[in-house]
């Protein structure tokens, strides 16, 4: 009888309490959140918050650094790829222009300007100056010619009167005719292409009369390939001493000389006068190079026109060749020459 009462009272208990038993069993079971401990849920502290703002702070400025810098390497490279351009245009300039020689430098430009004291020939032979020039004198073996412009470099000056008392001492009563050197301070001179800077000589030929012995001559005459004088009927071309003046000039040991001017009929005339008295090969080869007769310039024929090369010491401001015309050309050999 008990057992059945209690049966009826505690049964509904025991039915709930299974009921809430069945209910709860699925959230025990279920895994906690990733966010939670214990049932609890985790909120970042400040100190996380404010890194991640200063990570992401520093990022975009890193994002705009490298975007700053991406513009900097491109405007390199722009002005890289114009500046290999303009090179190149200015390599192609370069290219085209046409390149300047030191004679037509001093034919356009002022002449250059000398450093140092004492003898300087400037320039070109038609187109220069001279500083320092000494004044040749006449002399018992030389006589300058009336009105003549006697100023030069010493080492012409000196040349001339050299080869003046070599040919008087070997040929008595001898007397060398020179006309026209240079102005004392160089510069164009009436009359003349060149002249200008003290190294041009002109120098008379040296005249036989009519029984072959010496004439003292006061002016320069003119005379034809067979040695005869069209204005002077006695004159004759003293073949001798005038070979004699041409070896001197080319074979004195202190000053070189460049050229020899002198008509193509006597040039002629003085080598054959040469092979005939058996010149040594060398010098035959010298007299062969020097002597020349310009096609634009005087004819030569009643004087010699002697020019030294320019002196060692003054190679930077002397200009061998005459400017704006080409370099004299050089006579081929004779073909019967026997060297």
């Amino acid at each position: 009888m008990f057992s059945s009462r209690f049966y009826r009272v505690f049964r509904p208990i025991a039915v709930a309490l299974a009921a809430a038993c069945l209910w709860a069993e699925p959230a025990m079971a279920a895994p906690p959140k990733a966010d939670s401990v214990k049932g609890e849920k985790v909120s970042p502290s400040k100190a996380d918050k404010a890194a991640d703002k200063a990570v992401a702070k520093d990022a975009k400025a890193n994002a705009k650094g490298d975007k700053d810098t991406a513009k900097a390497i491109a405007k390199v490279d722009k002005d890289a790829k114009a500046n290999a351009k303009g090179d190149k245009d200015t390599a192609k300039a370069v290219k085209k222009a046409p390149k300047e020689s030191a004679a037509k430098k001093y034919a356009k430009d002022d002449l250059p300007t000398v450093t140092f004291k004492g003898p300087a020939s400037v320039g070109a032979p038609n187109r220069g100056k001279l500083q320092g020039a000494v004044k040749l004198h006449s002399s018992r073996s030389l006589k300058l010619r009336d009105r003549a412009h006697a100023w030069a470099l010493p080492e012409l000056v000196k040349l001339l009167q050299r080869a003046a008392g070599k040919i008087a001492k070997k040929h008595p009563r001898s007397v060398m005719l020179v006309g026209d050197l240079s102005q004392k301070f160089g510069g164009q001179l009436t009359g003349h292409n060149s002249h200008q800077s003290g190294r041009d000589a002109d120098v008379g030929f040296y005249v036989a009369n009519s029984k072959g012995r010496p004439a003292a001559m006061t002016r320069f005459v003119a005379f034809d390939g067979t040695g005869k004088s069209g204005s002077v009927g006695w004159a004759q071309f003293d073949d001798a001493r005038n070979w004699l003046l041409v070896e001197t000039l080319l074979t004195d040991k202190e000053t070189k000389v460049r050229y020899i001017f002198v008509s193509n009929a006597l040039r002629a005339r003085l080598l054959a006068y040469a092979l005939k008295k058996k010149v040594a090969k060398d010098l035959y080869a010298k007299a062969e190079s020097a002597l020349l007769s310009p096609r634009d310039a005087d004819v030569h024929d009643d004087h010699f026109h002697v020019r030294i090369a320019c002196p060692e010491s003054m190679k930077g401001i002397c200009l061998e060749e005459s400017v704006g015309k080409s370099k004299p050309a050089v006579k081929a050999p004779n073909n019967d020459s026997p060297y």
